[in-house]
């Protein structure tokens, strides 16, 4: 199913012995376009420590109660590396937290619901301390101003991501007209830049045909129908697994 990234903020995330915490925020892939961490407060049980869930733990979400299972316990979580989520990951901490919960370092959507979870890899000696360049905060990036190849044309609102891979299908754009302000969606393979310091995103995209696309309503679900209407404007073909425009 298809969810918005914002309406999944605050979901309750349920360790197999018991309350973990609520989802506070995203951290994605802007090159493989998925969902790499769940950010979760985990509040008091756990000094409201922020941590970082990968999907690979994670199980079919309950929509009905806005419950997110995981297959982990709070004593594994209880011991995993500290984190502070408002600065770059370092890919040592990478390495650390994926030993710890025994997850690949880097894993493909085919991956997530795997059982027994990949194998290991170990790195050994030398991680670079460096973040890597790919893996961004959905909180931070929402809210960034929208470019097109030939202008500004409004600010990234949001994400739509499928709860079966965790992969992103859709950059929900808020566009700016002079009769108003209204959203469309367009795929993120057509995003190719993310700038931080100038917090813009650079859609390989002309104006006028992201100011065309058809309108999404952000308070809906993105269903069967719209996505067909998406793929038809985007002159792609239809079907899980097509690649948008």
């Amino acid at each position: 199913m298809l969810r918005s990234l914002q309406s999944l903020v605050g979901y309750s995330v349920a360790a197999e012995d018991g309350a973990m915490g609520k989802i506070h925020n995203f951290l994605f892939d802007d090159h493989a376009w998925i969902v790499r961490y769940f950010v979760i407060e985990t509040g008091s049980w756990l000094r409201s420590r922020r941590v970082l869930i990968s999907p690979v733990a994670a199980g079919p979400p309950d929509w009905s109660r806005g419950t997110i299972p995981v297959s982990l316990t709070r004593e594994q979580v209880r011991g995993s590396p500290d984190v502070d989520t408002d600065k770059p990951l370092s890919r040592q901490y990478e390495v650390a937290l994926s030993q710890h919960y025994k997850w690949p370092h880097y894993w493909t959507a085919e991956m997530i619901f795997a059982t027994p979870p990949p194998p290991v890899e170990v790195f050994e000696p030398d991680v670079p301390l460096e973040g890597d360049p790919h893996l961004r905060s959905a909180r931070e990036v929402i809210g960034y101003e929208l470019d097109a190849i030939d202008g500004n044309v409004g600010r990234v609102e949001d994400f739509v991501v499928d709860d079966e891979d965790w992969a992103l299908k859709h950059v929900v754009a808020e566009i700016d007209k002079p009769a108003g302000k209204r959203s469309v969606l367009i795929s993120p393979r057509r995003i190719i830049e993310m700038s931080w310091p100038e917090m813009r995103v650079t859609a390989r995209l002309a104006r006028a045909f992201i100011e065309n696309c058809p309108e999404y309503d952000p308070a809906a679900p993105v269903n069967r129908k719209e996505e067909i209407i998406f793929y038809d404007y985007h002159g792609r073909p239809t079907g899980r697994g097509q690649e948008a425009a």
